[in-house]
């Protein structure tokens, strides 16, 4: 199961799931917590921070890795 409030992520996510041979996928176009409090419990959620901008500065450097 998928979360995301962006409806073209949702699209995205099953079509890299179509194109990867994956089954039981779905994706919901939904904030986090609504979605959660209005179709299931979970004992356990992971998640990616939304997207926040990087300063030009930040993307010069190869990271460090």
């Amino acid at each position: 199961m998928t979360v995301d409030i962006n409806e073209l992520a949702c699209e995205a996510t099953l079509k890299t799931a179509a194109i990867n041979h994956a089954k039981h996928i779905d994706s919901i176009n939904a904030d986090l917590t609504s979605c959660l409090a209005k179709h299931f419990k979970a004992d356990i959620i992971l998640f990616n921070p939304p997207y926040v901008p990087s300063p030009p500065e930040e993307l010069l450097g190869k990271g460090a890795f």
